[in-house]
């Protein structure tokens, strides 16, 4: 095998692996179709079969054109040769070798000059495909490159609690490698990465602001992706996709099996976790779902792949195919279907010239004795009188034909399930042992046999074949009719729906305004009774009140000196409230004094911790807590002399300790001294 064959096995197999693609798409929408309502790991590995079978025919494509081109250009003519080997006069092949290529290597129609074209040009193809496959590695690469930047640039310890509770999540799901949590300031949403190491990265802060319920549901999404080794087989889905970058049939088959990769890992966590917590935990994540780590596994890329997701689980129901989705796969399987009737026309009539060529290579230089030819020389049979007479009893299918050559020569010919069993020349029954070497009488006679029927089964066949296409066309046209009908009735009862609507709406506002002018008759109604009943309140009032004035004057001065008294009592009452007042202001005073005494003292503290070289700046510490037990910063535990030191200084007794926390909700200090 020379590197020209395989140039061209390549160059031939990426272009049937696009016609091999879209029967990929077609099977993947089949399935799509028929598993609206399986699980979706059903689905995921249907879908994963459809590539999978799509992989295996692009290569078992390469190693036939492969093995196809390795054969040697003379085969016709060692065929030829095997075909008179037994004659008593051997055939010069050379003269005719010529003439059976010309008839068999000649391309006829559109195909055969798009086959020539791209043998001519299959370097040219394959250096194009070449350049651009580079071009798709250094993007995987790149990839991965920014994968392991994630892992090492602005990256927080989780701390301990969080960490085992994440390995508790994974045995519960059976993962028994340990899992590495990082919290990092890069990402936006959780990203899963990593076979053999796998970790997970979770945006920074939210172990804090998410309640833990929802946290553990994300964690367990994904571990999913763990259990199942999706990162090996994403892996896996873009080197295909690097490899066939202009297949759209391959891409879309991709794009179905990442988002069933994702409703499995749902799944998993529905059947493990509370749905509630998760739809939650999925709505806060879908206001920041820009995701750009295309090889990683994150929780989502787009706010509407979270919304299909949530719809999903709620309603119980996978995917369907678009509108469009479906008219594409329509019309390209009748695009398919009418490219294969149309080749297989065309392969008719190469077959029919090669048989041409054939009996040409026959006529020139063959001689076989015969009690007719001396010489052992003879001329082109014709065969202008022949029949044919078939017998078949259903286990047997007997043919027997007669025919009568230009110089009177008589040939009966009997086949018995396809094989010779008698032939007799001029009343001269020919034994089978000798039957090889009349072998170009066999083709002469079955070529001009079969010469009517081949045309007229050849015109029939074009006939059935423009009938199928013609039912296929109307299937198709019948289906976009039936769909249009549909869309049409949608649209209709979309329109009803919306005047009932309108009508209920009008009802409802009508409804809504007789209730409120009854409302607002009785709220006057009301209204009116209230203020009769206030005026003869007020007139009782007036009478009462000069009664009262009457007994008023009558005590006033009783009153006055009661009065005087009362208000020597309030007077003492003031000022002792005001002693009060003043007393409580010196303890806001003090306690003011020692909010800026703790503040100083955490400033001061934050310096020391600068200086040890604990952090290097005040905007890298967001965290610490220092008493007697030991001193945490970030919440990352520290020992040393750096402890001491600040333990020496700060800590005197037990009961003392300095907490401090810093994130976008504001500061706490907490000192006791």
């Amino acid at each position: 095998m020379t590197t020209i064959n395989i140039t061209q096995a390549l160059c031939l197999t990426l272009v049937h692996s696009l016609w091999q693609g879209f029967l990929a798409a077609v099977a993947a929408g089949i399935v799509i179709l028929c598993t609206r309502r399986s699980k979706a790991a059903v689905r995921y590995n249907l879908l994963t079969a459809v590539l999978v079978l799509f992989l295996l025919g692009a290569a078992f494509t390469f190693f036939h054109e492969a093995a196809g081109s390795n054969e040697p250009g003379g085969a016709v003519s060692a065929w030829v040769e095997g075909k008179v080997s037994g004659l008593e006069e051997t055939v010069v092949l050379s003269g005719i070798q010529p003439q059976v290529h010309a008839g068999i290597e000649r391309s006829t129609g559109i195909f055969g000059q798009v086959g020539d074209f791209l043998t001519l040009h299959a370097s040219t193809v394959v250096l194009v495909w070449m350049l651009c496959l580079l071009g798709q590695v250094v993007q995987l690469m790149g990839g991965f490159y920014q994968l392991g930047r994630l892992r090492r640039r602005r990256v927080f310890d989780p701390g301990v609690l969080w960490q085992e509770r994440l390995q508790l999540l994974a045995v519960r799901l059976g993962i028994r490698k340990p899992v590495e949590l990082i919290q990092s300031a890069y990402v936006a949403v959780p990203v899963t990465f990593g076979f053999l190491k796998p970790s997970i990265l979770v945006p920074l802060g939210m172990l804090t602001n998410l309640p833990a319920d929802q946290v553990e549901t994300i964690l367990l999404h994904e571990l999913a992706h763990i259990r199942r080794n999706d990162y090996l087989a994403n892996l896996l889905l873009h080197i295909a996709e690097a490899v066939f970058f202009f297949n759209p049939g391959l891409r879309w088959v991709a794009s179905l099996i990442r988002e069933e990769r994702e409703a499995c890992c749902d799944d998993m966590v529905l059947n493990t976790a509370d749905r509630n917590s998760y739809f939650d935990a999925l709505v806060a994540f879908g206001e920041n779902t820009f995701v750009r780590q295309r090889y990683a596994l994150p929780l989502g890329k787009r706010k509407t792949d979270l919304l299909w997701r949530i719809r999903r689980m709620l309603n119980q129901e996978n995917k369907k195919l678009h509108i469009m989705e479906k008219a594409i796969l329509s019309l390209g399987l009748t695009a398919i279907l009418a490219i294969g009737l149309i080749s297989m026309r065309a392969a008719e009539l190469q077959a029919d010239k090669r048989q041409t060529a054939h009996q040409a290579a026959w006529q020139g230089t063959d001689t076989v004795p015969t009690s007719s030819n001396a010489s052992g020389k003879r001329a082109k049979e014709q065969f202008p009188s022949i029949s044919t007479r078939v017998e078949d009893n259903g286990s047997t299918k007997q043919y027997k034909i007669d025919a009568t050559d230009a110089e009177g020569n008589t040939f009966q010919l009997t086949k018995v399930n396809g094989t010779v069993t008698e032939l007799v020349i001029n009343g001269k029954s020919i034994p089978e042992s000798d039957f090889d070497q009349y072998l170009y009488i066999f083709d002469e006679i079955e070529s001009r046999n079969h010469e009517t029927a081949g045309e007229q089964g050849g015109e029939d066949r074009v006939t059935a074949a423009e009938r199928e296409l013609a039912r296929v066309q109307e299937r198709l046209d019948a289906a976009n009719q039936e769909q249009t009908d549909a869309q049409q009735r949608l649209e209709e009862q979309q329109e009803r729906q919306q005047e009932l609507q309108e009508q209920e709406q009008e009802k409802q506002q009508e409804k809504l305004e007789q209730d409120q002018e009854k409302k607002q008759e009785k709220l006057e109604q009301d209204q009116e009774k209230r203020q009769e009943a206030l005026e003869k309140q007020q007139e009782a009032a007036e009478q009462a009140a000069e009664r009262k004035q009457e007994a008023a004057e009558q005590e006033a001065e009783r009153k006055q000196e009661a009065a005087e008294q009362q208000a020597e009592r309030q007077q003492e009452a003031v000022e002792n409230q005001q002693e009060a007042v003043e007393k409580q202001q010196e303890a806001v005073e003090q306690q003011e004094g020692s909010r800026n005494a703790a503040d100083r003292s955490i400033n001061q503290l934050i310096g020391d911790m600068i200086d040890l070289g604990l952090a290097g700046s005040r905007e890298d510490i967001h965290s610490f807590t220092l008493d007697s037990n030991g001193l945490t910063i970030n919440g990352s535990r520290q020992s040393g002399d750096a402890y001491q030191s600040l333990k020496r200084k700060y800590i005197r007794n037990a009961s003392e300790h300095y907490i401090y926390s810093h994130n976008g909700n504001g500061t706490t200090v907490d000192v006791r001294q």
